[in-house]
């Protein structure tokens, strides 16, 4: 009996052994395989906000370059002072007034850009947040160049302030270039 009694006792201990090894198995291929959805889950997740950001990104270097493009026309549409001195042919100084036809579209892309570079700030990263905010100086400084050269020039660039429109272009060129470049960093998938 004692060897029967041994018999059982090793029988049963194997089973409760093989079943508690076989739970453990299946306990670690559990965890396993939760793991790998959990880290399938932030690769997608992690994916979608970069479409988003990169979304958000290009977005405000589209209307960057909007602005450019309505700054440019501001500067050299001959009809754009809105008053002109001009002294006619007999001496006398007339004043006559033009309508500043991109004034109010620049006023708009202006205003959607700002609101770009807060959907940059939200989306982030805080790295980005400077970079945005001086895109959005740096085109305030150039209009701001352009105003003054209307007011004393009128259309086209005069000479007092050549350089210093080539100064602040020079500088919008840069920022936004470290804008991009910074924002291609972030792009890049983690691996």
């Amino acid at each position: 009996m004692d060897s029967q009694l041994i018999a059982a006792l090793l029988g049963g201990t194997g089973v409760a052994t093989g079943g508690l090894i076989a739970g453990a198995f299946s306990l670690l291929k559990g965890r396993q395989e939760s793991a790998s959805q959990e880290r399938k889950h932030q690769l997608e997740e992690g994916s979608r906000h970069r479409d988003v950001r990169r979304d958000i990104y290009a977005q405000f270097l589209r209307k960057a370059g909007q602005v450019s493009e309505l700054e440019a026309k501001r500067l050299h549409d001959a009809d754009q002072r809105v008053t002109l001195r001009e002294i006619s042919r007999a001496g006398n100084v007339e004043h006559k007034e033009y309508a500043d036809k991109y004034a109010s579209p620049l006023g708009d892309a202006m205003g959607e850009l700002i609101g770009l570079a807060f959907l940059v700030e939200l989306e982030g990263p805080v790295s980005l947040v400077p970079l945005a905010q001086s895109v959005v100086v740096v085109h305030k400084e150039v209009q701001d160049i352009i105003q003054k050269n209307r007011a004393d020039h009128g259309p086209g660039v005069g000479d007092v302030y050549r350089q210093e429109l080539q100064d602040a272009e020079t500088a919008r060129v840069l920022r936004e270039r470290d804008f991009i470049q910074a924002a291609r960093n972030t792009l890049q998938p983690e691996n």
